[in-house]
């Protein structure tokens, strides 16, 4: 499975500084999709897919957004994959057996 674009949208308050953010949110990203796809982090930081990050003028302060990042992905792609190929995902590591890949 390659997963080749990521566009993921952030409540996380006033954001001071967009730029430290934006890299917290993508590191959140790349190591949540390393949990749901199994890769331990090999793979996936050679081929990370281009990340969209979109964030909202929320009311709250910004709080560990990396592991509220990275808790939001596995249920995500498992959602996407429902929606393209109306397989449910319910365990973890998502991997794709011969028979599902056909």
């Amino acid at each position: 499975m390659r997963l080749s674009r990521l566009i993921f949208a952030v409540d996380c308050g006033s954001v001071a500084d967009p730029r430290s953010m934006r890299l917290q949110v993508e590191a959140g990203i790349v190591s949540g999709l390393a949990f749901a796809l199994g890769d331990g982090a090999g793979a996936l930081h050679r081929e990370a897919p281009v990340i969209e990050i979109h964030f909202t003028d929320g009311a709250g302060a910004p709080e560990d957004i990396t592991g509220s990042t990275a808790a939001a992905i596995a249920p995500a792609v498992a959602n996407a994959i429902f929606n393209a190929a109306g397989r449910r995902i319910r365990t973890l590591p998502i991997v794709a057996t011969p028979k599902e890949v056909s």
